[in-house]
């Protein structure tokens, strides 16, 4: 994973900070996906394999 990450209000510390230190980062739709979530908003996330939706 190596674009921008999310806000950090989006993740808990905790995961944030697993992430950094495998230097990996959330891909856009995941943090899209994170930001309809704090949003209360329903989401369908469809993605192609290999996509990183887990």
């Amino acid at each position: 994973m190596t674009t921008p990450d999310a806000p950090p209000s989006l993740l808990p510390p905790r995961f944030a900070d697993w992430l950094a230190a495998r230097g990996w980062s959330l891909r856009p739709h995941q943090a899209r996906l994170l930001e309809a979530g704090r949003d209360r908003r329903s989401v369908l996330l469809i993605a192609p394999t290999g996509a990183g939706k887990t």
